[in-house]
């Protein structure tokens, strides 16, 4: 999918909502709703997303457990900065939930780079 160059992270929601929430969701309503979902864009949560005052800008739970991340910038100059932000916002996972599993699903977005 090609979409056009962004002046804001703000005007990605729609393509990566496509690509990303709105499947989600679909799978979960065909399944009666069995998969606890809650998806949220820029949302603080110090216990499990946010190194210092930084946060990931799309952040997926299911039953209330951090499974996926995103980070988005406006401009596809700046991907290389998209996957370092993810990077510096990873972490470490909790040994009790995910006993010695040490990564997580994510994307990095930046302009139409996905």
């Amino acid at each position: 999918m090609k979409f056009s160059e962004n002046k804001s992270e703000s005007m990605l929601y729609y393509p990566i909502d496509a690509m990303i929430r709105v499947p989600l969701e679909t799978f979960n309503k065909y399944i009666c709703g069995a998969l606890p979902i809650e998806i949220d864009q820029d949302k603080a949560d110090s216990e499990t997303t946010m190194i210092g005052s930084k946060q990931p800008d799309f952040l997926c739970w299911i039953k209330k457990l951090l499974l996926f991340k995103g980070e988005e910038k406006a401009s596809s100059s700046e991907f290389n900065t998209a996957v370092e932000e993810l990077k510096e916002k990873f972490n470490v996972l909790d040994p009790i939930c995910f006993s010695k599993i040490q990564f997580m699903i994510g994307y990095a977005v930046a302009g139409s780079t996905v």
